[in-house]
């Protein structure tokens, strides 16, 4: 499946009725880094409009996900009924659901488009951290470091810049330097407005 982003981007934006606008920046965002897993849905048919080829890469490593006929098929009964009421029930708020719950389980945020039948979803696959939380891989999200997406995990977790230092085994000064890189990469200034950004992409376990 190719990678039309720019048609796209206008198609869906045509498709809200309103022709004469920019495409909206959170759709540019979906395929801004083709690092990040994306796809366009249909919420009534769950047709895939687009994806790119990440999106297509872990869906075809993905025991719970399937692309067939055109559509994303979430495989079980039971799970893909889960998955349809899930769609059904989406707002304009974005949403997160888990697909799978061993091997391969991915993470899913999934957010309507305007008032559209249009549904733009992105894929992680997802790790479990000391307090038994489910994450989002950070690194591709925002560009960290394994060493940065450790640390953003311990400041979630209530950790102070002492106990990352310790933790880290490195410096004060340099845990400072660390959160300030982490601070700017994910595009925050403080404490309250990082758990805002990444609040999205942690499922408790």
């Amino acid at each position: 499946m190719s990678l039309p982003m720019t048609s796209r981007l206008v198609a869906l934006a045509g498709a809200t009725g309103r022709e004469d606008e920019a495409p909206s920046l959170h759709l540019s965002r979906w395929f801004a880094n083709h690092a990040i897993a994306c796809l366009f849905l249909s919420a009534q048919t769950l047709e895939v409009l687009d994806a790119n080829a990440a999106a297509i890469r872990l869906v075809d490593a993905s025991d719970e996900l399937a692309l067939s006929g055109g559509k994303l098929v979430v495989r079980g009964k039971a799970a893909a009924e889960q998955f349809r009421r899930f769609v059904c029930s989406l707002d304009g708020a974005p949403e997160i659901h888990m697909v799978g719950d061993h091997h391969r389980p991915l993470l899913m945020r999934v957010e309507r488009v305007d008032e559209t039948d249009v549904i733009a979803v992105q894929l992680f696959p997802i790790a479990q951290d000391e307090d038994q939380s489910l994450w989002a891989n950070m690194g591709v999200i925002f560009g960290l470091t394994p060493s940065e997406d450790r640390l953003i995990k311990l400041l979630v977790g209530g950790a102070n810049i002492k106990t990352l230092s310790e933790d880290l085994g490195i410096s004060v000064e340099t845990a400072r330097t660390h959160v300030r890189r982490s601070y700017l990469k994910i595009g925050v200034s403080n404490r309250e407005q990082l758990f805002a950004a990444v609040a999205p992409y942690r499922l408790k376990g």
